[in-house]
């Protein structure tokens, strides 16, 4: 049943991830300019970033990019990385993140290990509650409902709700 769920999410992942593009001229690297002439850039521990490992990107409407890592959430503004993690941050409750999304409300949400799930718009985070044990592996969004997969099931929240609903059980 959790190989099911978990293929549902990927399925939905791909299918929302996909709608953007219709109609949209895809762009990629210039074929007219050389490797050499793109900037790259590599940012570590060294530069401001909590750790090395990266487990989930996204850039959001307002120019931030927000990075998943193992010892919280990140936002990186293009030169200074400011971190969020539940000593600063409550709603951010573990320091290790899986997965991040911005719905298309500017809200970006975020999930990590213990129950660990929130979202942040205007600044301001929540907290949402999942079970203590529940994993988050995917975020996804479809018609306005926030789609949360979880190794503890496929969790669902839909716009203006306080709650979040798993396979007809309500949790608060």
């Amino acid at each position: 049943m959790l190989r099911f769920f978990s293929l549902l999410v990927a399925l939905l992942y791909l299918v929302c991830g996909a709608f953007p593009l219709l109609g949209q001229k895809v762009r990629g690297l210039d074929p007219a300019k050389s490797i050499t002439e793109y900037r790259h850039g590599v940012w570590t521990v060294d530069n401001g970033l909590p750790q090395n490992s990266a487990q989930a990107l996204c850039q959001t409407r307002d120019g931030y990019l927000w990075i998943a890592t193992q010892e919280g959430l990140v936002r990186f503004d293009g030169l200074n990385f400011k971190l969020f993690y539940k000593d600063n941050t409550p709603a951010v409750s573990d320091k290790y993140i899986n997965a991040l999304i911005e719905t298309s409300t500017d809200a970006l949400w975020g999930g990590g290990y213990n129950g660990c799930l929130f979202s942040m718009q205007h600044g301001v985070f929540t907290k949402h509650t999942i079970e203590a044990t529940a994993e988050v592996r995917a975020l996804a969004e479809l018609h306005g409902r926030v789609w949360i997969g979880t190794n503890a099931g496929l969790y669902v929240w839909e716009r203006g709700a306080t709650t979040l609903s798993r396979c007809g059980k309500v949790f608060r």
